[in-house]
């Protein structure tokens, strides 16, 4: 694991994360607009989730 100090090292300090979800819908044909923007939701959640547990762990962004 490369702590957040060390990536930072090689240029502007920056962290890119670029993430592609496939998702495959098995209701036959049924997945509406609606259904998409609580998928969104859900997976924005994940996600933020994700990024303020790692960012506040030892060595992580907030406790550099």
């Amino acid at each position: 694991m490369i702590s957040n100090r060390d990536m930072g090292k090689g240029g502007n300090g920056g962290v890119v994360i670029n993430q592609t979800n496939v998702f495959n819908v098995t209701n036959g044909g049924q997945f509406t607009p609606e259904n998409a923007r609580m998928m969104s939701g859900y997976i924005r959640s994940e996600v933020y989730d994700v990024l303020v547990n790692e960012t506040q762990r030892d060595g992580g962004l907030l406790n550099q």
